[in-house]
């Protein structure tokens, strides 16, 4: 269960997938991840997805991969653990990218609401920046 309650400092970015091992045998591919929603959130307070991501992940990791290993490698030791089961985008979805393969749009969930996703959509939060309490199972 995630609860974030007034005042915390959640704020993340990232694909719920280990992308070494996506790009090596598409371990995650159609995979799905769900979470019930408690309370009413609002534009504001919720998660935001990039729609249709898991048609352009390859892609946008090949981008990710062209823009040079140095570079790559000082974005990573803070962005990411590259084999773990996670991946942080915070550093890493550039402007660029923005533009090349979406922008991340409000996905905003009412009491009981069911929310299911792949595992290859880029996700993020809201940073609870109005202090509302988000409920989430």
């Amino acid at each position: 269960m995630k609860a974030v309650l007034l005042r915390d400092r959640i704020y993340f970015q990232y694909l719920n997938l280990n992308i070494k091992r996506y790009i090596e045998c598409r371990c995650g591919k159609n995979q799905i991840q769900m979470s019930l929603t408690l309370n009413q959130e609002i534009e504001e307070n919720c998660t935001i997805v990039i729609p249709s991501f898991h048609t352009k992940i390859l892609d946008w990791w090949g981008d990710v991969i062209a823009k040079g290993e140095a570079e790559l490698a000082a974005k990573f030791k803070k962005a990411i653990n590259y084999d773990g089961n996670t991946l942080k985008t915070n550093d890493i979805y550039t402007p660029v990218d923005i533009y090349k393969y979406g922008k991340l749009v409000p996905a905003v969930y009412g009491p009981g609401d069911i929310r299911i996703s792949r595992l290859e959509i880029l996700y993020r939060s809201t940073a609870n920046k109005n202090g509302i309490v988000e409920t989430r199972w």
